[in-house]
């Protein structure tokens, strides 16, 4: 779903509307939700207050678990630095940390290399669609397995 008054970016995907539209009474439904600017309000005061709660938990957990990460800032992600986890720095490392923490942990983070990482070893991990009792897990499993190492 596109909600946007960028008339350039609505006339650049004009193109494709017939191929992914909606039926009128859903349009209309969509419209009528995003024009409620009370309603809009609330949902974004209580999505930023829910995120900045899974930020919190997340880097509590890191924390705790002394696992190096990159503060967020306005973001959705943070970066976690796995480097002194590599058998050998390099993409292939990384990759191969990557799928043991996939494999072992059952957590799904992104690698560096996927994200244009300036070296191999930083992780991307997403902590906004996470329940806050999952990220205090994901981050349990993760240290286990990384001190098993």
């Amino acid at each position: 779903m596109l909600y946007s008054r960028n008339s350039p970016l609505q006339q650049a995907l004009n193109s494709l509307a017939p191929f992914g539209s909606i039926s009128n009474h859903q349009q209309h439904m969509a419209a009528d939700v995003l024009s409620d600017e009370k309603w809009t309000g609330d949902f974004i005061d209580k999505n930023s207050a829910a995120i900045r709660r899974s930020y919190q938990i997340l880097a509590d957990s890191l924390e705790s678990c002394r696992i190096p990460y990159v503060p967020a800032v306005a973001a959705i992600f943070v970066w976690i630095d796995l480097t002194a986890y590599l058998h050998d720095t390099s993409w292939e490392g990384e990759n191969r940390l990557w799928e043991a923490i996939c494999e072992n942990c059952k957590v799904i983070l992104t690698p560096g290399e996927s994200c244009h990482a300036s070296k191999p070893g930083y992780f991307r991990l997403c902590f906004a669609w996470v329940p806050p009792v999952a990220l205090k897990l994901a981050i349990q499993r993760i240290h286990k397995y990384l001190n098993s190492l």
